[in-house]
């Protein structure tokens, strides 16, 4: 499912995270594992950490190469500064509490890493935006997010408006 809907983006995603061979990158909200595995085509040390134990089985059993766990974003199991890069890819929107999880993605990169977030964008979608709001989703404006991660000691790459979505890629200072 995620293939469909996100593979019009991955080429831009993959082009901006620029996974490198030696580098150790996390997936956040790695869903079922397609980017993931995609990644691992560049990377060989690429975690994926989703909070729903059937789709870390599944990421298990269909993509070997990535390393696929069980937690959440508030409390990422690894020590601080372990990752080269960190990447959430239409996830954001789920985190009850979005400064926190800069915060904690910010705790495991290592010094003049990397962030790359993907996000829908409230003022790009319309009457969607809308709908999906009313139901709880909390999507954020890439002005919100920019001031989230600068605020967490990042400094700004790249801002990319895709459709009605965009990236946003950041260096931790």
């Amino acid at each position: 499912m995620r293939a469909r809907t996100y593979g019009d983006y991955l080429p831009v995603m993959l082009q901006l995270l620029d996974p490198k061979k030696e580098e150790t990158i996390l997936d956040v909200g790695a869903g079922i594992g397609y980017i993931a595995s995609r990644v691992a085509k560049s990377c060989d040390n690429v975690y994926a950490l989703e909070p729903n134990d059937d789709k870390v089985e599944f990421v298990k059993s269909h993509f070997p190469e990535v390393k696929a766990f069980s937690g959440n974003v508030s409390s990422i199991p690894f020590p601080e500064s372990y990752f080269n890069k960190i990447y959430v890819v239409a996830a954001l929107h789920h985190f009850r509490d979005q400064d926190m999880a800069v915060n904690e993605m910010a705790r495991v990169l290592k010094s003049s890493g990397r962030i790359l977030i993907h996000e829908s964008n409230p003022e790009r979608m319309g009457a969607k935006a809308e709908t999906r709001l009313a139901k709880g989703v909390r999507f954020i404006e890439s002005s919100r997010l920019k001031e989230i991660v600068e605020g967490q000691g990042f400094k700004m790459v790249e801002l990319r408006n895709v459709r009605s979505s965009y990236f946003l890629l950041a260096e931790k200072e």
